[in-house]
């Protein structure tokens, strides 16, 4: 051994100042790791300005984790990134509990607080309804940024941003990316924001059935202080939440229902309630109003979906009492341009409509034929063929096709108006308000059986499955056959029978040693 090496081993360096203490705890806090930062908390300290500005930032960090340890006081002086971490975790928690009333954000011109700064402008902006700008400046952040939880944390807001923009697919990729860079750097509390924030993308691009697996994941090893947002998500997709934990899903049921009384005055009173719980932020706010307005009858049709452009709902949202009949209608009345309408606000209507009788509603094509030309004041054959066939129509092969589907149809439609050809032109002239089931919208059995295990969590059987979903055994055995071999679910042995889970490659599924880590709670 070498004199130097000698004078280390018997004079080791001194143990680090309070300062570097503290912020290695604050790291692995980030983490889940909350041992070192409860150490810190529980014993004396904090005789500078710096350093109990930074004791203030390792509470904080503990508070979100466990809101029943209480919130810290906001540093007036000391260290600007400890203090700017408090502000930041503030934000966040009002945030996460849908109140919108803006406390005081982080500022700082470098380091942790400059980061921290210009994320709280970016929500800022997406508050206010510069989806735009703040989609630029969280996505300017999270190329510059070198703290690995301020790139992750840019990631999913620039997801976020990018969905209230209208580009989902944008946000789809960034939403997958950034819930990949918090796994693989294990920052919990990043986790949670980017899986939360690919759960709304999955249902934004119409996999409310990934969604509300993730959700429903998610609420297993969330906080608290989580929840709310949680459990909106999983709502939204369709899923019903055993405790809705403070989250407007409560009020997101309650319109659906009113919708479905068929009671005017208590769907308006609902709706009033609905808005105004997410009044503040403006990308929620745009969806409860356009959720709203799709069960409205009488609303404006200023949406795709309304209008006839887009078969998936808005925002792609699920109704949580959808069950095996019509997701949406086409409302056609005479003289007036024809707009669809979620299934639950059909009981809106304040006229007598027509609806096809049960012999009727499995006439799928002339159900979708009708819906087509509804939206459409005059159709040609070619497109009214594509429309319901899915590919072109040649004379030859299919004009006899054809005219049998617009006899069936016409048998459909009864008295309550008629199909109309001149040449190779259609018209669909209703002589009574109709209210016509439109099969485009329906979710495809294998959507449905996949949303069934998503919400199910666990492995679930194929007897199970039909049984909840009350279609027969071999539909279902059919579907998840289809769903293994395109790698959207897999199977395995449970005991005699077989199990299926969703499989999901961006979200990989929570477990309690990962992401169910707490603080301690005194006592």
């Amino acid at each position: 051994m070498t004199w130097s090496r000698y004078l280390r081993a018997v004079s080791p360096e001194p143990p680090p100042d309070e300062l570097t203490q503290l912020r290695d705890a604050y790291a692995r806090a980030q983490t889940g790791d909350y041992r070192a930062a409860e150490a810190l908390l529980a014993a004396e300290g904090g005789a500078t300005d710096a350093a109990r500005a930074w004791r203030a930032a390792l509470q904080a960090v503990l508070w979100v984790a466990a809101p029943e340890l209480g919130p810290p006081a906001t540093p007036a002086d000391g260290a600007h990134d400890a203090r700017a971490i408090v502000l930041a975790q503030r934000v966040r928690a009002e945030l996460l509990a849908h109140r919108f009333e803006w406390p005081e954000g982080p500022e700082g011109d470098d380091g942790l607080a400059e980061l921290l700064a210009e994320e709280h402008r970016g929500l800022v902006e997406l508050a206010r309804g510069d989806a735009t700008l703040a989609h630029a400046r969280f996505e300017a952040l999270r190329r510059r940024a070198r703290e690995p939880s301020s790139v992750v944390d840019a990631a999913a807001w620039s997801a976020f941003a990018a969905l209230a923009t209208g580009d989902v697919e944008e946000a789809l990729g960034r939403a997958r990316r950034a819930s990949r860079m918090a796994r693989t750097e294990s920052l919990l509390s990043c986790e949670y924001l980017a899986s939360a924030v690919l759960a709304r993308a999955r249902r934004h691009a119409g996999a409310p059935h990934l969604a509300a697996r993730i959700a429903g994941q998610l609420l297993d090893v969330v906080p608290s202080t989580w929840r709310p947002w949680v459990t909106y998500e999983l709502a939204l997709a369709g899923g019903s939440p055993a405790d809705h934990a403070g989250s407007p899903s409560l009020a997101l049921a309650a319109l659906f229902d009113a919708a479905r009384s068929g009671e005017r005055a208590a769907f308006a009173d609902a709706r009033a309630r609905y808005e105004a719980r997410l009044e503040g932020f403006a990308p929620l706010a745009a969806e409860a109003r356009a959720i709203a307005d799709a069960l409205d009858p009488e609303a404006d049709a200023t949406s795709a979906f309304a209008r006839g452009a887009e078969t998936l709902s808005p925002h792609g949202v699920v109704d949580p009492r959808e069950g095996d009949g019509a997701v949406a209608f086409v409302l056609c009345r005479p003289g007036r341009p024809a707009r669809r309408v979620l299934a639950a606000g059909r009981a809106l209507l304040d006229v007598a409509a027509w609806e096809p009788g049960d012999a009727a509603a499995n006439e799928h094509r002339s159900l979708t034929l009708l819906a087509a030309l509804a939206f459409a004041p005059a159709m040609e054959l070619e497109a009214a063929f594509a429309a319901v066939y899915g590919f072109a129509f040649t004379t030859a092969k299919h004009d006899a096709v054809m005219r049998t589907l617009l006899h069936r149809t016409r048998v459909t439609l009864d008295a309550a108006g008629t199909i109309e050809r001149e040449g190779t032109t259609l018209r669909l002239v209703p002589s009574a308000p109709l209210l016509i089931p439109d099969p485009r919208c329906a979710r495809p059995a294998d959507q449905r059986v996949l949303a069934a295990l998503a919400i199910g969590g666990g492995a679930v059987g194929a007897k199970d499955l039909a049984r909840s979903l009350r279609v027969p055994l071999r539909t279902v055995q059919l579907a998840l056959k289809r769903l293994v071999e395109d790698g959207a679910a897999r199977s395995h042995k449970d005991g005699r029978r077989v199990a299926y889970v969703v499989e999901d490659s961006a979200f990989c599924e929570p477990t309690l040693s990962r992401l169910a880590r707490r603080p301690s709670l005194p006592g």
